[in-house]
């Protein structure tokens, strides 16, 4: 398991300190590029996620959240709601900040249908469920395939069900039909 992995080495990389960070009861929210970001668009997207975090709120209560850039191509929102939980119109205002990033950078952040893997070279590449089945029956992707499930929604989640083998994700079913 993933979570496995980073409890197990002895040195980590700045993404995995990142991802140890995040408190195992925080509520996450994950957003998957359609492309891969740039340093510079990471960059951009910590800084004007930062800013629209530090005056989040939830009926008059400040929320208490981080962003980050992980893989190139997901950004990650961690919510402590142990100080304050988020209602709708915050939640809103959350998906309303994702948009205006979808806007500036002119990517997708918001298809769920899409699909990530680690591929063999341990690099993330993004597929559209029709390239999916399309990579699954010309064997270029097995089973064993690492895929991003992107439905988390804990600290916990994260570290442990957020990459896992395609065989137990709900695309297990390309498989199925291949």
């Amino acid at each position: 398991k993933f979570s496995e992995y980073l409890n197990t080495k002895s040195s980590s990389t700045p993404m995995e300190t990142k991802l140890q960070q995040i408190n195992d009861t925080h509520r996450i929210w994950v957003y998957q590029s359609s492309r891969p970001l740039n340093e510079q668009e990471q960059e951009m997207i910590v800084k004007t996620g930062t800013e629209f975090l530090a005056q989040w709120t939830a009926h008059g209560d400040q929320l208490y959240a981080t962003v980050s850039v992980l893989y190139n191509h997901f950004i990650i929102i961690a919510l402590d709601e142990e100080k304050a939980a988020p209602g709708g119109c915050s939640i809103d205002k959350l998906l309303h900040w994702v948009m205006s990033v979808e806007r500036s950078l002119h990517i997708d952040l918001l298809d769920r249908q899409a699909i990530a893997i680690f591929d063999a070279s341990q690099n993330t590449r993004v597929f559209t469920p029709e390239q999916f089945e399309q990579a699954i029956a010309e064997n270029s992707i097995r089973e064993d395939v690492l895929v991003f499930n992107n439905l988390v929604a804990t600290g916990k989640e994260l570290k442990q069900n957020w990459i896992i083998p395609a065989s137990t994700s709900w695309q297990h079913r390309y498989f199925e039909n291949a």
